[in-house]
């Protein structure tokens, strides 16, 4: 701070002070605002989601997903049939959970192994 000897000095210093106030609440408005578009739950869950989306694995993580999903579902219709009864819409509905979840644990096991067992079979068809 300077020394303040006079009117002229003080009234000097009062509009150093109110321009300094002036600039800091410019900067205090951005970043609320800034703030404020950062904190907003939408904006967050665009951010997420297209990070998601853009990253390599997003498509084989879906494939990979829906897979297992599918072959729940397919182990449930085996299961149930045309069957009205609870007991097995009760056994297929635990039937389809823990295939889906196995199936989604293991798909890289799977997939080789299944890979490796259509390589023979085509070997031995020749094709």
């Amino acid at each position: 701070m300077q020394v303040i000897k006079d009117k002229n000095s003080l009234s000097g210093a009062i509009r150093q002070l109110e321009s300094r106030r002036v600039s800091q609440a410019d900067a205090l408005r951005e970043q609320w605002d800034l703030t404020q578009t950062n904190l907003n739950p939408m904006t967050i869950v665009k951010d997420e989601l297209r990070e998601t989306i853009t990253s390599p694995n997003f498509g084989m993580k879906v494939a990979k997903g829906l897979f297992s999903v599918v072959s729940g579902y397919f182990t449930k219709r085996l299961i149930v049939g045309s069957s009205g009864s609870a007991f097995k819409k009760a056994l297929g509905t635990i039937a389809q959970t823990g295939a889906t979840g196995v199936l989604l644990k293991n798909t890289d096991q799977l997939t080789q192994k299944g890979a490796s067992a259509l390589s023979s079979f085509l070997k031995k068809l020749k094709i």
